[in-house]
């Protein structure tokens, strides 16, 4: 968001909304604004002198939620999205862990694959 007023009643709403479907969090985090100047000559090569100097500063938060059901989770996250103000956007990332041992489950699966694949073409 460009203003952090709006950022700052979404992410308590989020915070709250969070607390509802009990979903644990660390809470709300700033993150460094993002600063942008550019400056715009006021006319042609003449008038080189008249410039226009803007300024654009887009704040963020952030919100880690943790041990949560991953359906709770994008239920949240439907729930922000429909809800959201004007002017402030969101974006989520998701982490999912999978389970011990999947390494050994992909290989093993390789493995089977390629005996059946020798088999097909006659090579041993």
């Amino acid at each position: 968001a460009h203003h952090p007023e709006p950022i700052q009643l979404v992410a308590h709403f989020a915070s709250h909304a969070a607390a509802s479907f009990r979903i644990p969090i660390l809470g709300v985090v700033s993150l460094p604004t993002q600063r942008t100047l550019w400056t715009v000559p006021g006319g042609p090569f003449a008038h080189k002198k008249s410039q226009e100097n803007f300024e654009r500063r887009v704040h963020m938060r952030t919100i880690k939620a943790f041990d949560a059901d991953a359906e709770v989770v994008d239920r949240w996250v439907r729930y922000l999205e429909a809800h959201v103000l004007p002017g402030v956007g969101m974006h989520v990332m998701r982490w999912h862990r999978l389970p011990i041992g999947i390494g050994r489950l992909h290989c093993s699966l390789l493995w089977v694959g390629c005996i059946l694949e020798r088999r097909q073409t006659g090579r041993r």
